[in-house]
């Protein structure tokens, strides 16, 4: 699959899944072979399952290191992670740490 800029995407083979990620933003030269999970679904920390996840970009943390992440709820009901907090400042912020947890399903 190509778009326009950024060139091939990967799409995540998790049931329910509707990530999608540049080939190159995954730092990998070609797709991964077979069945693939994006990275939102492992903690970036450890690797273990996500509890917490960003929905602006892969970040996300197990229960064991989900307090280690400072999460920002938007007016949407969505989090993402500190790191957007410069780069793409929305209004009405609330900073939620410890964050809440969402399941990834339904949204």
């Amino acid at each position: 699959t190509l778009f326009r800029s950024g060139g091939e995407l990967v799409i995540c083979d998790r049931k329910f899944c509707t990530k999608a990620y540049h080939v190159s933003c995954l730092d990998l030269v070609k797709p991964p072979f077979g069945k693939w999970e994006c990275p939102w679904h492992h903690c970036d920390v450890c690797g273990k399952l996500s509890v917490q996840f960003c929905h602006l970009c892969p970040s996300s943390f197990c229960k064991e290191h989900q307090d280690e992440a400072q999460f920002i709820s938007i007016p949407n009901g969505q989090l993402r992670c500190n790191e957007h907090d410069l780069i793409d400042p929305v209004e009405n912020q609330e900073t939620i740490n410890p964050p809440t947890l969402h399941n990834k399903i339904g949204r």
